[in-house]
């Protein structure tokens, strides 16, 4: 009689163990399920945050292609600009051009030839006899400081 009494309090033992370790899977089963709904919930943010970078970058990289092309076209005109960096002197045949044209009244015409023949003749005058003004450019560049 007594080991049954010690065979039940074993039993009963047993069965209180048995009930601690079901609740403790049960605990553990819950928390199995919450951290394996926060991984679901990080590999989608994880997939929601690499699409991102992924427009991002492919923005990034149009912009950057967009700023490398206007540099280009900038460094071009820059060096378009210094080929044109000189005056440009305004000489008697601009003035003979404009007596050719139809649209100038005859009046002005012949004052532009008369102006024309004294200039001529000024040249032919002996050196250190005259006085004259050097030419006026017809073009003064502008952009001389890039």
């Amino acid at each position: 009689a007594a080991e049954i009494k010690k065979n039940g309090e074993q039993i009963e033992l047993l069965q209180t163990e048995t009930s601690k370790l079901d609740s403790d899977v049960k605990d553990l089963q819950a928390t199995i399920a919450e951290l394996q709904s926060t991984v679901v919930a990080h590999e989608a943010n994880k997939k929601a945050e690499t699409a991102q970078r992924e427009t991002d970058h492919a923005d990034f990289v149009t912009e950057s292609k967009d700023y490398e092309e206007s540099v280009d076209a900038l460094e071009r005109a820059i060096f378009v600009l210094q080929k044109q960096n000189f005056d440009r002197p305004g000489t008697e045949a601009a003035l003979l051009q404009l007596t050719t044209r139809p649209e100038l009244p005859e009046k002005a015409k012949n004052m532009l030839a008369a102006f024309l023949s004294m200039m001529g003749k000024a040249k032919q005058e002996p050196a250190g006899l005259s006085y004259q003004a050097p030419e006026a450019n017809a073009y003064e560049f502008q952009s001389g400081s890039i």
